[in-house]
């Protein structure tokens, strides 16, 4: 998961973050896929993980607990973009 703190949000720590990450996953690891669970309810998560090349594949509806109710996650998927499809 991808925390930035209140203070240090909005000037791209988290897409900074993300795409070491990935590098380090791809170039390093040798995955050949990532996935993460985005919660619905926050549209700039979403964003992040889609401007990293992440892809939705579903909503998984009721998925995590948030207090006292359940919450949506979009599970997304993003592949090395240099591995053989």
């Amino acid at each position: 998961g991808l925390a930035v703190g209140q203070a240090f949000r909005k000037q791209g720590h988290a897409q900074v973050g993300l795409a070491l990450l990935m590098t380090y996953a791809f170039d390093h690891l040798g995955l050949r896929m990532l996935y993460a669970e985005v919660p619905a309810e926050h549209p700039a998560s979403l964003h992040i993980f889609t401007e990293a090349s992440f892809e939705s594949r579903g909503v998984l509806t009721q998925w995590v607990k948030r207090g006292a109710a359940f919450a949506d996650v979009h599970l997304m998927q993003a592949f090395d973009p240099s591995a053989d499809a």
